[in-house]
């Protein structure tokens, strides 16, 4: 017959700091990797939108090529469009929403 025990009884403790260990169970890496990946895109964002607020003149592009009429391929600028996060309120107060996947968070 079989005896059960806890991690925390007596019976098998070689010392108190073994008492003392608390155990867990570790996330796997992929599970971290794609927590760390989306607070870097979210990270990312925001600096993107306080960028915008702060500079005013600043409009974020992408580079893609395109072709012209004669069949000539080059890259060019497309300028995004970007949904702001912030409202200036009457008082000249700055409210800002976080979004991620379209939602205020």
């Amino acid at each position: 017959m079989t005896t059960h025990f806890s991690a925390k009884s007596n019976h098998g403790a070689k010392s108190q700091v073994f008492e003392s260990f608390n155990f867990v169970v570790e996330d796997a890496e992929d599970h971290i990797r794609l927590i760390r990946k989306k607070r870097d895109q979210l990270t990312k964002d925001l600096e993107e939108q306080i960028r915008l607020l702060t500079d005013r003149t600043y409009r974020p592009v992408r580079y893609t090529w395109r072709s012209d009429v004669n069949g000539n391929v080059r890259k060019v600028e497309v300028p995004l469009k970007i949904k702001q996060w912030w409202l200036e309120t009457l008082d000249g107060a700055i409210q800002l929403s976080v979004f991620y996947k379209g939602r205020a968070i």
